[in-house]
């Protein structure tokens, strides 16, 4: 989850320009800022990852971009937006590299490229079907609300992660298939 395509990249260059009162120049450095604290955040996310579960990755580091975009796309400042773009910058990384972790954990490996390809056609998918939609809400609703609903959205992925893969429904999950398996037929 890079916490962008679905709704928030369209509608930040809307954003940039219309309540920023800024132009191309103005998005291009936030996207800058963004990319290059991604690879501040792969050195970092390399050194923490054995210490920290994929989950609390995924979900810790949606919500804390949540609350970043939210501020960012609420309070208008170039330079907090500047700030708050490599801060989600870092976050991105460290979901995208507990996605990947998960993956690899929970799928055998003559799956994996199918289910990383799932992935890839679900969210290329999503993206389009995002910025369709939140363009033509944002007509209906605004625009900083509908950067409200989207950041709202990458919030409840990151509980939706803590709490799906969180040690108790794991726990339940094994004992559903352990009773299933029991039920089963020869």
């Amino acid at each position: 989850m890079t916490f962008g395509g679905t709704m928030l990249d369209p509608l930040t260059v809307a954003w940039v320009r219309d309540v920023l009162g800024e132009g191309p120049q103005v998005y291009a450095l936030l996207l800058t800022a963004h990319a290059a604290s991604g690879i501040g955040g792969a050195v970092l996310v390399s050194r923490i990852d054995v210490r920290l579960a994929p989950r609390l990755l995924v979900g810790w580091s949606s919500i804390a971009a949540a609350v970043a975009l939210a501020v960012r796309y609420n309070v208008p400042s170039v330079p907090l937006a500047l700030g708050l773009s490599l801060f989600v910058g870092l976050t991105s990384v460290a979901s995208a590299v507990g996605v990947d972790t998960l993956v690899h954990r929970a799928v055998r490996g003559d799956y994996r490229g199918r289910v990383f390809g799932a992935l890839g056609a679900t969210g290329s998918l999503l993206s389009l079907l995002g910025a369709l939609t939140a363009g033509v809400l944002a007509e209906v609703v605004g625009l900083v609300t509908m950067l409200n609903v989207a950041s709202a959205l990458i919030a409840l992925a990151g509980i939706v992660v803590l709490r799906a893969f969180s040690p108790a429904a794991a726990a339940a999950s094994a004992e559903q298939a352990l009773a299933s398996a029991r039920c089963a037929p020869p």
